[in-house]
């Protein structure tokens, strides 16, 4: 008897340690998985509690066909930087974006407005670059930059009226370039103005060689004035407009 009744407090003994495993593992798991959905964030967006740093934007020129003009102004409205993939998966704390944003290879797009600011590129040859803004982005790598031109108004040095093409809408190219947290980069945005072989036509396109973080500045104030505007060309816009709705 005395063997029996031993052998069944064991028995009860052990069913009871059986009952009581795997409650703490499951309340860890459900606590993970908390945090990971609430850690997701949908992807490309900017995290209030990211560090940040500063892009100062220059806007410059190739000459190209630029001896052609007496001014060619282009107003910019919006600013885009886009952050790489490998920059998101350094910056998230869980696996939950990777499936969330756009399509693996690409971070998203950051975008600023500009107020659509006006420059003369006339004045940007050679080093000469104009400030356009500063930007607090997300600190990380970028691999394209793209500037939204809203107008563009072009004068020949006789005088005339010149309608200058802009594929798109908008000038954007490729080019690797990292800010660290509270680190300031200048940024140089280079573009062209060419001459379509002897049509009269011209075109306006970002230089890819003569942009990036490692360009030598002149910096110059090249932005427009409203003054400029209306002493050197009334007759001008009014004419490019007409154009521009006959093309």
């Amino acid at each position: 008897m005395n063997s029996r009744t031993v052998a069944l407090i064991l028995v009860a003994g052990m069913v009871a340690l059986a009952g009581c495993s795997g409650g703490p593992a499951n309340g860890t798991e459900t606590s993970a998985n908390d945090t990971e959905t609430t850690g997701s964030d949908g992807g490309g967006t900017m995290d209030s509690a990211e560090s940040t740093g500063t892009v100062n934007f220059y806007v410059s020129d190739k000459p190209g066909a630029l001896d052609d003009f007496r001014s060619l102004n282009v107003t910019v409205s919006r600013v885009g930087f886009e952050r790489t993939a490998t920059t998101m998966a350094a910056n998230d704390t869980t696996a939950a974006n990777e499936s969330d944003g756009d399509d693996g290879t690409t971070g998203g797009w950051v975008e600023y407005a500009v107020n659509d600011t006006t420059v003369d590129l006339t004045r940007l040859v050679g080093d000469n670059a104009t400030l356009l803004d500063s930007f607090a982005v997300p600190n990380g790598s970028y691999g394209k930059v793209f500037a939204y031109v809203s107008e563009v108004n072009g004068t020949l040095t006789d005088g005339t009226s010149q309608r200058v093409k802009l594929p798109s809408g908008k000038l954007q190219l490729n080019s690797q370039f990292t800010v660290g947290a509270n680190e300031s980069v200048d940024f140089v945005f280079d573009v062209q103005v060419h001459e379509a072989g002897k049509s009269g036509k011209y075109v306006l396109q970002p230089v890819i060689s003569e942009s990036g973080t490692d360009r030598q500045i002149e910096e110059v104030d090249a932005k427009a004035e409203k003054d400029d505007d209306e002493s050197t060309g009334n007759e001008a816009t009014a004419t490019e407009t007409t154009t521009n709705e006959t093309a």
